[in-house]
């Protein structure tokens, strides 16, 4: 941590050795953030005691709080979460922060943000709403996920600094936006093509193979743990 002190030639003995002066009727005086050790303050708020005498044997006095914060924020949450596939529209993100430091999260927007990329790859535009008591961002989109042609994976991307410029390391998060019904593109059994709804033209044996083909139309992927496929015989018995 560095601080600028702009005023009068200041006298901290208890780190004077880390102070580094500058001459002239104003005088700049920087703290590099050590103790007389050469060691690094801990995190926490310490008081600093200035005192500054000319040659004339003037001296003024004053004293300010720091806060010392070397740890940077964290991105706790983010809605929808990674891994979320639905059908449902997306309206806003939104994200939970945790400053963890003492210093408060720094909202000015080039710094904490969200940002949301389509399956193009495309930016994906939207209004940052902050909320600093719940320390929680919120990015209504500008146009709603609603329609089979925003179908596909969106990424977000979230970044987070601190008022000490401790930053969050960038989080991100995939989900897949997905309207669009599977078709089955193709039935056999065995080389015989099947249409379905439709009896067979051609007689099957016992051991004929029912083969069927499924198509994503959406690219959520087929779910394959919960299939529905039923064969029913002549009196409509399921087989």
């Amino acid at each position: 941590m560095t601080i600028n002190i702009l005023g009068v030639l200041t006298q901290l003995k208890s780190i004077q050795d880390q102070l580094q002066l500058t001459g002239g009727k104003l005088h700049q005086v920087t703290w590099d953030g050590k103790d007389s050790l050469c060691t690094m303050v801990k995190d926490s708020n310490y008081e600093c005691k200035l005192k500054g005498t000319d040659r004339g044997g003037n001296f003024a006095e004053n004293s300010f709080s720091i806060q010392v914060d070397t740890e940077p924020p964290v991105i706790k949450t983010i809605i929808p979460a990674d891994g979320t596939i639905t059908n449902s529209p997306i309206s806003t993100i939104t994200v939970d922060l945790d400053d963890k430091g003492g210093a408060e999260i720094d909202y000015d927007e080039t710094l904490t943000n969200i940002q949301l990329f389509d399956p193009q790859r495309q930016e994906v535009f939207g209004d940052l709403s902050i909320d600093k008591v719940q320390k929680r961002l919120t990015f209504p989109l500008s146009k709603k996920l609603e329609t089979t042609a925003q179908n596909g994976p969106y990424t977000i991307v979230v970044h987070a600094e601190d008022e000490a410029g401790n930053s969050a390391k960038e989080k991100r998060a995939t989900f897949i936006f997905d309207t669009q019904k599977p078709t089955i593109s193709s039935v056999k059994a065995g080389e015989v093509e099947l249409k379905v709804g439709e009896l067979p033209s051609t007689a099957l044996g016992k051991s004929a193979t029912i083969n069927i083909q499924v198509k994503d139309e959406g690219g959520s992927g087929i779910d394959f743990l919960t299939p529905n496929i039923t064969l029913k015989g002549p009196s409509n018995q399921i087989i």
